[in-house]
């Protein structure tokens, strides 16, 4: 069996890699779950580890979305042959913030894709033939209308915004009035945007992107959003405003534009450089209710995997995808994840 190694940058500042082999076990401890994996997509997180932007331990099997089937378990709820998606976290269960939340903050938290890896055992990442899954991470049974294609950015971005459109709901729910003619305004038109209009579309809210990229703004409206420029957006009034580019900004902008008791939430302001210039008085005149998310709690993959299954686009969804890239060739789908041509390209960990 095979894997990508992450080993570091070398001094040109490109990132060294290997291709290595590992034993498989023939048992595994309680809990434990082991998948052979169908594929995986190439998060921008990774794309920053590889530039030497975002630090990991090395060496490293990085790769955090992807799917497969489980071929070990000694898990009583999940059986040999089953189709998968699960959980970028491994928690432990047992700590205060496992009890009382936020799960994905445990304070014996394993990340899967950003683990030192070890010689000779099955990597915790999945840019891999397998991956070994601990008794700490969810595992969601895959229904078969859910391609690898469609299902393999399940676990990382589309429950992100699971988590955010949670977190939303609960801000606007702070008062007892029904909002009539909701609007969203999200910033960013990468996957988490895209997965984001289709999510709010389903709650009834009209959606609005903002994007620097005319093409992503139009292909936004493709996954449920309005078609509108830039000035556009800035007649409206938002009952919640979604932060998914790292830009901070925009918050500022994001809070001018939102209605009283109105809420909004940051997802991918993750890194110490986003400064978000505002002040308490725009927070407090307006009522609003401003929330961050990172990661998501277990259940949020759940639903992410039924929402994807009832969506009504799917096909949009399935065409952001690049084709299949076989793991052997790695370097090829770095490159191709690049050009930006794809929103994630796909590794083919089969081949």
């Amino acid at each position: 069996m095979s894997c990508i190694l992450f080993h570091g940058l070398s001094k040109d500042g490109s990132p060294t890699l290997s291709m290595e082999t590992f034993p498989l076990p023939s048992t595994l401890l309680e809990g434990q779950v082991l998948v052979q994996l169908e594929g995986a997509t190439l998060c921008n997180s990774d794309l920053h580890t590889l530039a030497g932007r975002r630090q990991e331990p090395t060496p490293a099997v990085l790769g955090h979305e992807g799917c497969g089937k489980v071929v070990l378990s000694a898990r009583g709820s999940v059986a040999v042959g089953q189709r998968v998606t699960f959980s970028v976290t491994d928690v432990c269960g047992g700590c205060d913030r496992c009890t009382e939340g936020p799960q994905q903050k445990c304070r014996n938290l394993l990340k899967y894709g950003h683990v030192r890896h070890s010689p000779d055992s099955v990597p915790l990442g999945c840019y891999s033939t397998h991956i070994l899954l601990g008794q700490g991470a969810a595992v969601v049974p895959l229904p078969p209308q859910l391609d690898t294609v469609l299902a393999t950015p399940v676990n990382c971005a589309l429950a992100t915004m699971v988590a955010a459109r949670k977190c939303a709901r609960q801000g606007l729910g702070r008062y007892s009035g029904e909002r009539l003619d909701k609007k969203v305004l999200i910033f960013g038109g990468g996957l988490l945007g895209l997965y984001g209009c289709s999510l709010f579309k389903e709650d009834g809210f009209k959606v609005f992107l903002s994007d620097k990229s005319d093409v992503r703004r139009e292909q936004a409206v493709q996954f449920g959003a309005e078609r509108v420029t830039e000035e556009d957006i800035k007649k409206n009034e938002y009952d919640a405003v979604i932060e998914v580019c790292g830009v901070g900004s925009v918050v500022s902008l994001g809070l001018s534009l939102l209605k009283p008791g109105g809420v909004v939430v940051l997802v991918g302001c993750v890194t110490p450089d986003t400064k978000l210039d505002i002040t308490g008085d725009q927070v407090i005149r307006k009522c609003a209710t401003l929330m961050g998310v990172h990661n998501y709690e277990q259940e949020d993959l759940t639903e992410a995997v039924q929402f994807l299954t009832r969506t009504p686009y799917q096909e949009q969804f399935r065409s952001i995808i690049s084709e299949p890239v076989p793991l052997s060739k790695f370097e090829d789908a770095l490159q191709l994840a690049r050009g930006m041509k794809f929103h994630r390209v796909l590794l083919d960990t089969t081949a």
